[in-house]
């Protein structure tokens, strides 16, 4: 893969999941084909969108921005461009560390022990799609750095989570709740109240840092 479709990049910390509060560089590739109603990065659904960039030249940009050895692939949906693969691959011979946001439309292409695959699968109050985000469970499970993390807006969406979590045979360790929100405000609402489901169910909670800090905004 000598060029990819890149969105943005930037230097910032890992905001969900479970290295978050990670300094990182972030990879965002351009182009989606979920559609998730809540989605904040509406920007990169459009393939033909942001700028196609020669990937040695990217890797060198991101460096430039300052330290880290995290590399965070994002989109976008990573795992649907062509050579996703042999990008990971370049990119693990330069970072310590590796993680790719990917809501499992297409099933993990590699696996190494310094690849850290974030799968979040959708919910039906999310997309028509969210049944095919799910579709590749087994592959993902059986990759034990893969972690689960499903934004969740209502207790509905918290049941359904739970029922595809057990359908698919998720273990509730590898499982987190994210709230749905796009201000502080939301986020602190949400974030309370699942919180409660989190203690009651086993799930463990996953904030959203950079939208604390910074806002729903490009470049954190």
């Amino acid at each position: 893969m000598n060029s990819v479709r890149v969105s943005e990049l930037f230097h910032s910390l890992q905001g969900e999941g479970s290295t978050l509060g990670t300094p990182a560089h972030f990879l965002r590739l351009q182009g989606c084909a979920v559609g998730c109603s809540w989605c904040d990065t509406k920007y990169t659904w459009e393939g033909s969108g942001g700028e196609p960039r020669n990937v040695d030249d990217v890797f060198a940009s991101l460096e430039a921005l300052g330290a880290a050895r995290l590399l965070v692939v994002t989109g976008g949906e990573p795992l649907a461009h062509e050579g996703i693969a042999s990008l990971l691959r370049a990119a693990l011979t330069r970072w310590h560390r590796v993680e790719v946001e990917t809501s499992g439309l297409e099933p993990p292409p590699i696996r190494d022990a310094r690849l850290h695959y974030n799968w979040s699968p959708k919910l039906r109050s999310a997309t028509g799609r969210a049944d095919e985000t799910w579709a590749h469970a087994d592959a993902f499970l059986q990759d034990p750095n893969t972690t689960l993390k499903v934004v969740v807006s209502d207790d509905a969406d918290a049941d359904e989570s739970l029922e595809r979590a057990q359908l698919n045979r998720v273990p509730l360790d590898r499982l987190s709740w994210m709230p749905e929100g796009l201000t502080d405000e939301q986020l602190k609402s949400r974030g309370r109240w699942l919180a409660e489901r989190c203690k009651r169910d086993g799930v463990r909670l996953s904030p959203r840092l950079h939208v604390w800090l910074w806002g729903a905004r490009r470049g954190v």
